[in-house]
């Protein structure tokens, strides 16, 4: 049985690496929000805070944590971590700032959130992920295909979970819809973060389409507006994505998602359900399934329902009771519970 309100543990320490609204460092972020169900403090360590105008501030969960008296902001390069008491971090280099030669019992309670299949390859970042694995230390993976990925190559001496990523869903769907009238040529949007398959699908839709794209990282405000006002979102992650949360936030927005199954995408991408799945990177077959939603409006309309109902049940609840119970776990050792 888990702590009740008044027997939370002292404080967890959590290791930011930068504050920016991208999507590894939001989710950390949650975490760290959903730690207060089970400790009394919550000590956030990063750079510098960015000035009140930085989109950082306009990102819920940034300014519930900011608000809330039982969070405390500090500089990293103050770092200063209990010998023996619970840290979260995401950033693999983070670890090396954690005191390693803990005793075995206290391992359990450093915590790595990893996020992505990228962690499994030896090539990336010179390794250093991979090598983050090998560490003792307990493990939240936060899809099925992210923790079949990095199991195999993971130290197993401390316990483990898989929670399934929630997403604050409800900022995104909060939004009045762009109406589109049945003659009017599609809306179709993508970003540029992560490749330039956007603009050669661009350049093969021609006139046919109204398309927009975001060419650089944007505030949540203006990332909601964009997607409300698209019929069709083009998913463009990288080759080894753990969850890719702008998929999940078009749906929400209420727009169809065109998208290559990668990394943990299909937690929520059903095809022809509530999206169109494609090959990873091929230009031809995003431009098929948008001319074919073209001439199908009322198949594009199904799939837009179905994706907004679908996006909401990635609430952040979830995730929220699922972390707590893996603390509780870990404290009280329940093992057959922690896999």
């Amino acid at each position: 049985m888990g702590l009740g309100m008044s027997e939370r543990r002292p404080r967890c320490d959590v290791l930011v690496p930068f504050w920016a609204p991208g999507g590894g460092v939001i989710k950390l972020l949650d975490h760290a929000e959903h730690l207060l169900a089970s400790f009394e403090q919550v000590v956030c360590w990063g750079p510098p805070m960015p000035p009140l105008a930085d989109p950082i501030h306009e990102v819920p969960v940034v300014a519930r944590l900011l608000r809330e008296p039982r969070v405390v902001v500090r500089r990293i390069d103050s770092l200063d971590l209990p010998t023996n008491g619970w840290v979260l971090f995401t950033e693999p280099g983070h670890h090396e700032l954690v005191d390693v030669e803990r005793a075995p019992t206290s391992l359990p309670k450093v915590v790595h959130l990893v996020q992505g299949l990228v962690h499994a390859d030896p090539m990336w970042n010179d390794g250093r992920h991979r090598r983050t694995l090998r560490r003792p230390m307990s493990r939240v993976w936060i899809t099925p295909a992210v923790r079949d990925a990095c199991r195999p190559v993971a130290n197993d001496r401390c316990p483990e979970r898989m929670i399934l990523q929630g997403h604050d869903v409800d900022f995104f769907a909060a939004v009045e819809r762009q109406s589109r009238t049945s003659g009017e040529p599609l809306r179709v949007g993508y970003t540029t973060w992560k490749g330039d398959i956007g603009d050669e699908v661009a350049a093969e839709l021609g006139d046919r389409c109204v398309v927009s794209a975001l060419r650089s990282p944007t505030g949540w405000h203006d990332l909601r507006s964009f997607y409300a006002n698209l019929d069709v979102f083009i998913c463009t992650p990288g080759p080894l994505e753990g969850f890719y949360l702008p998929g999940l936030e078009a749906m929400a927005a209420g727009a169809a998602v065109v998208s290559p199954v990668v990394g943990g995408n299909d937690t929520y991408l059903d095809d022809d359900r509530n999206g169109v799945v494609v090959p990873f990177d091929d230009v031809g077959a995003v431009v098929t399934a948008i001319a074919e939603l073209d001439r199908d409006r009322p198949r594009l309309d199904r799939l837009a329902t179905a994706a907004r109902s679908d996006a909401g049940r990635f609430r952040l609840e979830r995730e929220r009771e699922q972390q707590k119970a893996f603390i509780d776990d870990i404290e009280t050792g329940t093992d057959a519970q922690l896999r």
